[in-house]
């Protein structure tokens, strides 16, 4: 009874941390915008103004 205990909890734990890093990669995905990378959007880059 004790394993099947551990068990739920340790799935519990390991939702939780995938929930966090799905959270994480969203806001990391949130600050990769257009205005910050407009070069991966158009093919230019915007630096290499003559």
């Amino acid at each position: 009874m004790a394993d099947v205990r551990s068990n739920k909890v340790l799935k519990a734990c390991v939702l939780s941390f995938r929930a966090q890093s799905i959270r994480q990669s969203n806001k990391l995905h949130e600050s990769f915008t257009l205005d910050n990378y407009p070069e991966f959007y158009t093919g230019e880059d915007p630096h290499d103004k003559d």
